[in-house]
Order: C-alpha cells, then sequence, then structure tokens
C-alpha cells in the first residue's frame, strides 16, 4: 500500500484546534513525549521530549474533546487532540478503538496527534486518561494521557504521554436582578421599572425588560425596554422605561417583569445570559 503523507501549513493546523467553547486564559505548564518508532509519519521516526524547560503549553476543551497546544522554544508546534465520544464528558479510563477526532461517529472516542507540518489523512488507535479536572466552562485545570496513534491504518503507532495543568480556574461570571420598584407615569403612560443588578465581578451588562400586564380578561397591555449598564461587583442601579406597545398600563394592577441579563465574560471568552421572572404591583 502506498504511503499517505500530508503536510499541513501552521494556519492551518491551528485553525484545527479551535473549539466552540474556550477555556480561560491561564499560564499552563505540562510535558510531552513522542516516541516514534521508523516508519511513523508525523513523529519523525524521532523521541521527542518538553517539559516546562523547552516549550510552553495552552488548553481548551469543549467537555469531551480537550485539545493541547505544545509551541517548543526551538520552532514549530504540536497539537494533540484526545476526545470522549460525542456527547460524553472527558474523563478517566481507557478508550479503545479511536478515530480521527473531529469524524468520530456515536459512540466512539477521538484522536488526533500532529505537528511541525506533519499530520495524518485518517488516524486509528487508543489511550488511556489517568488524571482529568474541569472547572468552570470546560476549563481544563489538569489533564494526564498515555496514547497510541497509527497513521492510515498501517503505519507503525507513534507512542506519547502528555501532561497539563493550569493554575485554579477563575470565577465564573454571575449575574442577577432584584426589582425594588414600577412606577406608573400618569402622564406617558410608561412605566418605569426599579431594581438593581448584582454581579459577582465587573462586566458590562445589558438588561431587557418585558413588561406584562393583564387589563382584562381579553386585554393584555405589553412593553419592552433595555438599559445598559456597567455592573461592578456587588451591582449597579438599573431604572428602565417601558412603554406599552398597544393600549396602556394600568396603575395597581399587577405586572409581570421577564428580564434578560446578558455580559460577556472575558475569563472564559463567552457570554453569560441569565432570565428572571418577578411580579409586582404598578404604583
Amino acid at each position: 500500500m502506498k504511503e499517505k503523507r500530508t503536510a499541513w501549513p501552521a494556519a492551518v493546523a491551528a485553525a484545527l484546534t479551535i473549539l466552540g467553547a474556550a477555556s480561560a486564559s491561564a499560564q499552563t505548564t505540562g510535558s510531552l513525549t513522542l516516541n516514534s518508532p521508523p516508519g511513523d509519519w508525523v513523529g519523525g521516526g524521532e523521541l521527542s521530549q518538553y517539559d516546562g524547560t523547552n516549550a510552553s503549553y495552552s488548553t481548551s476543551s469543549d467537555g469531551s474533546l480537550i485539545v493541547i497546544n505544545v509551541y517548543p522554544t526551538s520552532g514549530g508546534w504540536w497539537t494533540v487532540n484526545l476526545a470522549a465520544p460525542p456527547g460524553h464528558t472527558m474523563a478517566v479510563g481507557s478508550y479503545e478503538g479511536a478515530v480521527r477526532a473531529s469524524f468520530r461517529p456515536a459512540g466512539t472516542p477521538g484522536i488526533d496527534v500532529y505537528g511541525m507540518g506533519r499530520g495524518c489523512n485518517t488516524q486509528a488507535g487508543r489511550f488511556d486518561v489517568s488524571e482529568v479536572t474541569f472547572g468552570p466552562n470546560n476549563y481544563v485545570q489538569s489533564f494526564s494521557a498515555t496514547f497510541e496513534q497509527s497513521c492510515e491504518g498501517f503505519m507503525p503507532p507513534l507512542l506519547g504521554e502528555v501532561h497539563v495543568e493550569n493554575p485554579p480556574p477563575p470565577p465564573a461570571l454571575t449575574l442577577a436582578l432584584s426589582v425594588s420598584d414600577a412606577l406608573l407615569n400618569k402622564v406617558t403612560g410608561a412605566a418605569t421599572i426599579s431594581g438593581t443588578a448584582t454581579c459577582n465581578k465587573a462586566a458590562n451588562v445589558n438588561v431587557g425588560i418585558t413588561l406584562t400586564q393583564r387589563i382584562s380578561r381579553t386585554e393584555v397591555s405589553r412593553g419592552f425596554g433595555n438599559q445598559s449598564l456597567v455592573c461592578e461587583a456587588p451591582g449597579a442601579v438599573l431604572q428602565v422605561v417601558v412603554r406599552a406597545d398597544s393600549g396602556s398600563f394600568v396603575k395597581g394592577r399587577p405586572v409581570e417583569i421577564a428580564a434578560n441579563l446578558s455580559a460577556y465574560d472575558a475569563a472564559y471568552g463567552n457570554y453569560v445570559n441569565v432570565t428572571t421572572t418577578q411580579v409586582v404591583k404598578l404604583k
């Protein structure tokens, strides 16, 4: 059988490591050993060993797939992708019958080890996870595994061992809203919702409020208002003016306040969305 060889530019390889869920940035430490026998294309038939003295590391995960990037100080890069079957969280244990991580079918684990411009078209392998600890938002706090990968299903297996560790995860952003008052402006017919948006760390928060009031058995008044504010822990004052889309709000009747709070959590690179519902009397 003719040997297939794939050479990937660094930009393309880096793009393949991007996950939908980003991990928090942190100073990752780790080690990587690649024991490549003669005939293995990816490892080039060499023993490669990296630790904290000759390489830097980064990690990301969606909870199932763990991506470890290794950047030797001498130049180049290595990427180790190890994945539990789709829909399963990575856990300590043995994973047999792994195929290319990006295309693994249901019930099948994944593996894809490549770097220095060399990668496989197809992979067959296995790996053993001896340690894995996640923080919020699939933050990889620690991970250790040994693995075997055979390119194209016939090349001698590349043997490897990887370990990474991150500092304790930063807190994930939390948001909440407490309504203190709902006042009707008799002149404009608009309702002003007052309260406090709370947060556990500084964030730019957008608050959208939908106000619903049943006037009679057949009539409902509804309106929407929003406000952007800077929330610095523990909170920020909120005042949103809501005008009815049709009709008008009525003083003395209950109103349902459905609020959505949205803010970007820079530590984890994702948006936090919180929805709350309260019922108060419109004064």
